[in-house]
């Protein structure tokens, strides 16, 4: 059984982070409205900092990452981004 724990996102990560954003989003973005490398990357690097990710590993390799947020009275879930083919897996 692979056990897993979270690291902060550091600032050398923001390519890994864009990488990972890439390969799980490109296809839904692309059919729906298309990709547009320049706004993509921008909109990404504007509103999710490398620093607000905490990153998901288990035993071998980083496996995703999510951004929670805080507010005065509630928290909530900015991206949260797993490797494709990570995805539904018990």
């Amino acid at each position: 059984m692979n056990e897993f724990w979270l690291i902060d996102g550091k600032t050398s990560d923001r390519e890994w982070l864009y990488n990972l954003y890439q390969n799980a989003m490109k296809p839904c973005i692309e059919d729906t409205w298309g990709w547009n490398e320049e706004f993509q990357s921008n909109g990404f690097n504007s509103n999710l900092k490398p620093t607000d990710w905490k990153i998901i590993n288990d035993d071998i390799e980083r496996i995703g990452g999510f951004v929670l947020k805080e507010g005065i009275d509630h928290l909530w879930l900015e991206m949260i981004i797993i490797k494709p083919e990570y995805q539904q897996k018990a």
